[in-house]
Parts: structure tokens; C-alpha cells; sequence
């Protein structure tokens, strides 16, 4: 590095060795299959031409495993006798042929959609029961009296 050139560093989490440093501009390209998943700090520290420093902390949380999902029991649940659980797992989203069908989780439907479903269908009942009145005009139209005759078919021939 040329003095008087701007500069960064770039350590992850609690680092003491720079992962990048550099003059700026600079891009940078992380690669974080080679990084422990979970939550982590980006930190970035900047010197201008003064030698001024300024620091930048990014969290980021890397997820480069399977993601597990639990249906049936939820974070500090109270829990007593048995527990039936539907586990799952799934990263195949690297693959050239990745399956959608492998990232759902079989759960059942909750029970307020029931609720919510029967008030409507309630509400329909009523409407349809409390407010249906046809006008009488149709009672009285040509297409529910009149009389249909059939056409006799001469045998003149």
C-alpha cells in the first residue's frame, strides 16, 4: 500500500487477522461454505488519507446447512407425557434438480380456519335464508306456465 492511499480491513466476528484488506475501492467475495453457520459479524474498519479510522459492523446470520423444521412443539414450550413431532430437513438448494415437493412440511390445518370457514358458511345460510325473495313476476312468467305441446308426426308419407 502507497502512503496516503485510503484503505480497509475486513474481519469476521471477533478476528484479529484481517480476512481482506486493501485499497478502496475494493470488492470482495466471501465464500461462506468455509464459515460455521449461525450468527456472525462482518467488520469492516476504513483509514483515509489521514489516517482517520471509522468502523462498520454488519450481522449476518449464514445458513448453509439443511434448514430443520418442527411442527409440534414451539420454543420454551411446558410439555408433560408424550409429544408427537413431525421433523423435516432440507438444503437441496444447491442442486441442479431441486425438488420443491422435499421443503414442505405435512402439518394440519389450524383449527380457526375451521372456525372461520363455519362463520362463513353461517352467514350465507343466513343471507340466503333471511333475505331470498324472488319478485312475483317470476312466479308468474310464460316459461313456468306455459304448456308444452308436442307436435303430432303425420304418417303421410
Amino acid at each position: 500500500m502507497k502512503k496516503g492511499d485510503s484503505n480497509i480491513k475486513v474481519f469476521l466476528d471477533n478476528g484479529t487477522d484481517p480476512i481482506a484488506e486493501g485499497n478502496v475501492p475494493n470488492q470482495l467475495e466471501i465464500d461462506t461454505r468455509s464459515i460455521k453457520d449461525g450468527p456472525h459479524t462482518l467488520r469492516i474498519i476504513a483509514t483515509d488519507v489521514d489516517g482517520i479510522s471509522n468502523e462498520k459492523l454488519i450481522p449476518f446470520v449464514v445458513r448453509n446447512g439443511p434448514y430443520i423444521a418442527v411442527n409440534g412443539l414451539k420454543d420454551n414450550a411446558v410439555v408433560d407425557d408424550k409429544i408427537n413431532l413431525i421433523l423435516d430437513a432440507y438444503g437441496e438448494t444447491s442442486l441442479r434438480d431441486w425438488r420443491p415437493n422435499v421443503v414442505e412440511v405435512p402439518t394440519g390445518v389450524p383449527f380457526w380456519y375451521w372456525g372461520v370457514a363455519l362463520l362463513i358458511l353461517t352467514l350465507a345460510m343466513y343471507y340466503a335464508i333471511a333475505f331470498w325473495s324472488p319478485q312475483p313476476e317470476y312466479f308468474n312468467s310464460d316459461s313456468l306456465t306455459k304448456e308444452i305441446k308436442v307436435n303430432e308426426i303425420s304418417n303421410d308419407l
